[in-house]
């Protein structure tokens, strides 16, 4: 978590970014598949259809390489199969 500059109190206290939970409590990792990119109590994501992610916490979702595609959600680069065509 995180809180502005002279902050007095715990419920100032925000997740940062790839991080989810109400503010002023604790933050939980973004599951691997998942992603949050702003601070605060916002969700997490899946990551969209043709991305990866095979950590928890911070971090973007990745593209699969050119020729293949992912479902929603995707934690691994093995996610990635060839497009039909």
């Amino acid at each position: 978590t995180s809180s502005g500059e002279g902050s007095e109190f715990f419920t100032d206290c925000i997740c940062v970014v790839g991080y989810t939970g109400p503010d002023g409590a604790e933050c939980t990792a973004c599951d691997a598949g998942t992603f949050k990119e702003t601070t605060g109590a916002g969700a997490c994501s899946l990551c969209p259809v043709g991305t990866f992610k095979n950590t928890t916490g911070a971090g973007a979702c990745s593209a699969c390489p050119a020729w293949t595609s992912s479902g929603e959600g995707s934690e691994f680069f093995t996610d990635c199969i060839c497009v039909v065509g």
